[in-house]
């Protein structure tokens, strides 16, 4: 078992940060970017690959932050965590035949004014080696094969209005890989001796 924590620790702060912000005036909204904020952010990573058997083999990798942000000029406080992960599972079937499938997403994300919703996605492949030193390759892959779309929600809140997005974009797919790897490349390196006098 590994279990590493990438990059350690995150610490990030900011008295004076540049940020976007939305605004409206005379019934107009107007989005722009300033040096309005104060911010402050704090997590971490961490990376595991764990092989329980000798054919299956199992990824995780997680970041988990928390994030607070604090204008004045525009008198909004926000704050809150926000996790990402994302996780593989290999395993090898009898005849060679290799088995992934793979899971990750987001939580909620604050922003000093927008709130971005959680998302998800997955996939899988199926794939077998024929031929002589595995030459040809025969892939099936799905992605999101459980879920057509992939949606987006934000939230922006202002002292003066409120705005909300929903964006869902088809992330559906099916494909076949045929890859045949033919040739071979062989590189000789002569050594040469060389004497100085």
């Amino acid at each position: 078992t590994v279990l590493v924590p990438s990059d350690g620790s995150i610490f990030t702060f900011s008295n004076n940060g540049i940020e976007q912000y939305s605004f409206t005036d005379n019934g107009v909204m107007t989005s722009t970017y300033g040096n309005v904020a104060r911010r402050r952010t704090v997590g971490g990573d961490l990376w595991a690959n764990y092989s329980p058997w000798a054919k299956t083999r199992i990824m995780l990798s997680l970041r988990l932050n928390y994030s607070d942000y604090k204008s004045e000029v525009l008198n909004q406080h926000t704050s809150g965590f926000n996790l990402s992960a994302f996780t593989s599972i290999q395993q090898t079937l009898p005849y060679d035949i290799n088995v992934s499938v793979y899971f990750g997403g987001n939580s909620k994300e604050k922003g000093l004014q927008t709130t971005t919703g959680s998302m998800t996605f997955h996939g899988l492949s199926i794939s077998k080696s024929f031929l002589k030193e595995k030459a040809l390759t025969l892939s099936l892959q799905a992605q999101s094969p459980f879920k057509k779309n992939i949606v987006f929600d934000s939230e922006t809140t202002a002292a003066t209005f409120s705005q909300k997005n929903h964006i869902s974009v088809p992330l559906r797919s099916f494909g076949v890989h045929l890859p045949w790897r033919f040739g071979n490349l062989q590189a000789s390196v002569k050594k040469h001796s060389r004497s100085i006098n």
